[in-house]
């Protein structure tokens, strides 16, 4: 019941299968988890990055089009420029 009201699940090579594959995250052995600890921050600090270049160009270009420095369709091909990114 707690594994299945838990938002994260973490599971070790040795547990039964019934963890590993509800788990979020497998892990061969404990010695591992400061490494998924790191990766997770590295990841996270990605993605926030990429949601402020996405909003900060969408800003950009939503001021310049309401001033009428750019038309519509530059911030359409911006939007998928930055995906691309």
């Amino acid at each position: 019941m707690a594994l299945a009201r838990a938002t994260v699940g973490l599971a070790v090579a040795e547990g039964t299968e019934a963890a590993l594959q509800s788990a979020a995250v497998g892990l061969l052995s404990l010695a591992a988890l400061p490494r998924a600890f790191r990766l997770s921050s590295l990841t996270l600090g990605v993605v926030r990055q990429n949601v402020a270049f996405a909003v900060g160009l969408k800003g950009l270009f939503l001021l310049t089009t309401l001033q009428g420095y750019t038309r519509l369709c530059t911030p359409v091909l911006s939007h998928s420029a930055s995906l691309v990114l």
